[in-house]
């Protein structure tokens, strides 16, 4: 072989040894990635303190949903009577 073609051999192998070792760089990297991104899905649902928020969560629906019947159950009552307040207001006035 001639020392041209010693060195575009050469030339050739670097690139493809730089090339290899950028592919596993890459590989690594990606991998990692691959891996926390489960951990933080995985822990993220079910670590405890995600459960208590759900809980709380699911405790403060109920207590707003409580609050909404026991407010409307208020607005009728005071409905009804506004309506009696009205109708002994219109016989009062009838009388006279």
């Amino acid at each position: 072989m001639s020392d041209k073609e010693d060195l575009i051999l050469s030339m050739n192998q670097s690139l493809a040894n730089k090339f290899e070792r950028l592919y596993k760089d890459e590989k690594e990297r990606r991998q990692f990635c691959e891996n926390e991104l489960a951990l933080i899905k995985g822990v993220g649902n079910n670590s405890p303190e995600m459960k208590k928020l759900q809980e709380e969560n699911k405790k403060l629906k109920e207590d707003l949903m409580r609050e909404k019947e026991e407010h409307q159950y208020d607005n009728n009552v005071h409905r009804k009577e506004i309506e009696e307040l009205k109708g002994r207001i219109n016989g009062s006035f009838n009388r006279n």
